[in-house]
């Protein structure tokens, strides 16, 4: 495919990806109708515009990120989502005369929607723009190489050996990850449990005459069997299902006393010398006590330990507040040839809490930058919910030969270098003393500080 001719232009109405047409092009009139007519969901509509004798086509990108620039640790769900609508075009697009080989393949050019991640495709209708085969299973062989799927690595193996085979079918493909899906659908279906349902009450008239001294007696005798029930059963404060007997919970003895009946001595009294008081007056054996203290300092010890497994266990869950979110970035990496003093350092913020600098000595190819939300993953580097006008993926600094490189992600509120909006979707170089800002109203202004 002719990518030299590709272009992107941000204005004030869209952004927008150019492609210019050689000269006498040789147009598939038939798509171009289809498409002008009937456009499928999975490409993204263009116009025609003459410049000079040149016929530029102009596709409109409305809240869109480029394949390039997406994220690459997914789960199952969401590479199967990706992954099918990378794959539709390839398979349904025969229902409307178009030509496979006419899909752009460059990561660049294939655009992501940024709520349902599902792919939109550039389709150009003229002959000096198609693919081969073997450039096409290349590029979904690519694709799925650069992702790695977190929560089932035994289905990306499944996928790995698919993809080892020497018959790569779209259409197999297709089916392979539309059974996962139903198979995990039906899991999900499994696992939810059902409720089970009350059963009616039926109101008869005789309960409703008895005599107000029997209804009486009657809730009497449940109250008493019920209370009986409970003095009768153990106690267990987590659950656990261990029953615990009268004569071995030392800590409820302690405190309330024991249940058993005492055998009374022929005297009728205790033998005060090895006897003493608990707190609601009930007489008990100093040796008891100083047993109760020995058993309860155990107890303590044993649910210390426990509460220190629970902890470490879920550590890797908990999240962090926005407070946390709004502090100093940094990441340290000793084996790169980078420059270890490189960041961005603030200059101004009409927002309290922005990020004091953020350290572009990152250990991976490359950061996101935006603002904490629930609903999705949080950004390496996180500014707080306040910052509303900042994208929850505004943009991403990534590493380019020496030095590095920002990209706007497609995002409302505009990405400035030294006082120009950033094109979406395109590198720009960051060179020592830019500057750099995150939004056009209320901008978040940074310094792009690189020392070698």
């Amino acid at each position: 495919m002719n990518k030299e001719s590709f272009s992107l232009q941000s204005t004030l109405e869209a952004n927008f990806l150019n492609v210019i047409l050689p000269e006498n092009p040789e147009i598939d009139e038939i798509a171009e109708k289809v498409i002008r007519e009937d456009k499928p969901d999975f490409l993204i509509s263009y116009r025609d515009v003459n410049i000079n004798g040149n016929i530029t086509l102009k596709y409109k990108l409305i809240n869109t990120i480029a394949l390039a620039y997406s994220d690459r640790n997914m789960t199952k769900d969401q590479f199967i989502v990706l992954y099918m609508s990378l794959l539709n075009p390839f398979i349904q697009g025969k229902d409307w005369f178009l030509d496979y080989h006419n899909f752009c393949i460059d990561e660049r050019y294939i655009f992501l929607d940024k709520q349902t991640m599902k792919a939109s495709y550039i389709y150009v209708p003229e002959a000096s723009f198609q693919n081969q085969d073997e450039d096409i299973v290349q590029f979904f062989k690519k694709i799925f190489s650069q992702i790695k799927i977190v929560n089932d690595p035994a289905f990306q193996v499944t996928m790995y050996q698919y993809f080892i085979s020497d018959h790569v079918n779209f259409t197999d493909l297709y089916q392979l990850l539309q059974k996962e899906m139903k198979a995990d659908m039906k899991t999900a279906e499994i696992r939810i449990p059902k409720v089970p349902e009350k059963p009616e009450i039926k109101n008869t008239g005789t309960k409703s005459m008895q005599p107000l001294a029997e209804q009486n007696v009657h809730v009497k005798a449940v109250e008493a069997k019920a209370e009986q029930q409970v003095e009768n059963s153990p106690f267990d404060i987590f659950d656990t299902g261990k029953k615990k007997t009268n004569s071995g919970d030392s800590a409820i003895n302690a405190l309330f006393g024991g249940k058993d009946k005492k055998k009374d001595d022929k005297s009728g009294k205790a033998d005060k010398k090895n006897t003493g008081f608990n707190l609601f007056g009930k007489r008990k054996n100093k040796k008891d006590i100083n047993d109760t203290k020995e058993e309860q300092l155990v107890e303590r010890q044993k649910n210390a330990e426990m509460q220190n497994v629970y902890d470490n266990a879920f550590e890797s869950d908990k999240t962090e507040t926005p407070q946390q979110c709004s502090d100093i970035t940094e990441t340290e990496d000793e084996g790169n040839n980078f420059a270890v003093n490189a960041y961005l350092e603030l200059l101004h913020s009409e927002i309290p809490g922005a990020i004091e600098r953020i350290n572009l000595n990152f250990a991976g190819p490359y950061i996101t930058i935006g603002r904490m939300s629930s609903d999705e993953t949080k950004p390496d580097v996180c500014f707080n919910k306040e910052f509303t006008r900042i994208g929850r993926k505004h943009a991403r600094i990534e590493r380019a030969g020496n030095g590095y490189c920002i990209i706007d992600l497609g995002s409302a509120n505009h990405t400035l270098l030294n006082g120009n909006t950033l094109i979406p979707n395109q590198p720009y170089p960051l060179e020592n003393n830019a500057i750099l800002e995150f939004t056009k109203s209320k901008p978040v202004k940074y310094r792009v500080v690189i020392l070698s």
